[in-house]
């Protein structure tokens, strides 16, 4: 087990920014050849409880395959109108709960009212970074653990003239154990 006082200080000179970067990544669950298994299951026979063991249950280090010229898209959200949250999880024999990941995207394009009002009829793996992650840090992942997927919601609205903006919030649900960052490699769709 993990010794609070020693493993965990604080954040000492690093950042701790609020937010998400702009660009959200959404893969079709049918565009998937292979998903990426956690680095380590807890009800696995190989489990020992180690530190390795417990840092594997939140990471998934292989690759996402995708079909050809498959993979993922990305879709724009307008800074700081992001939030991921993660519901309290303090039941000891339940692990999870239904993470959200909310955003704003802006204008009416047609080609994103016919994506986002049909988006609710697949299932989903998203990626988002955190504010201050650089290019080589990983993404935090929504979806495609446990046989689980997430499921994308939007609603639009227009505000009046001098309303702050118009376009589409979207709201992303996942149910999930926990947190899950993957390290492996982002295909972009071609």
């Amino acid at each position: 087990m993990f010794n609070f006082k020693k493993e965990y200080e604080g954040l000492g000179f690093n950042d701790n920014i609020s937010g998400l970067q702009t660009d959200v990544l959404l893969a079709d669950k049918k565009t998937i050849a292979n998903l990426a298994p956690l680095d380590a299951y807890p009800n696995s026979p190989s489990f020992t409880g180690s530190a390795a063991d417990l840092l594997g249950t939140v990471k998934i280090s292989g690759d996402h395959t995708f079909l050809l010229n498959q993979g993922f898209i990305k879709f724009y959200s307008t800074i700081d109108t992001s939030s991921l949250e993660v519901p309290m999880q303090n039941k000891k024999d339940q692990q999870g709960g239904m993470i959200k990941l909310k955003f704003f995207h802006p204008g009416s394009m047609q080609e994103v009212e016919a994506f986002a009002s049909h988006a609710n009829k697949t299932e989903w793996v998203v990626l988002v970074k955190n504010v201050e992650a650089s290019p080589t840090d990983p993404y935090i992942q929504l979806g495609g653990v446990y046989g689980l997927y997430a499921s994308i919601g939007r609603g639009y609205k227009t505000n009046n003239l001098t309303g702050d903006k118009k376009g589409y919030e979207i709201e992303i649900e996942a149910f999930m154990p926990r947190l899950i960052w993957y390290y492996g490699n982002v295909a972009l769709k071609a």
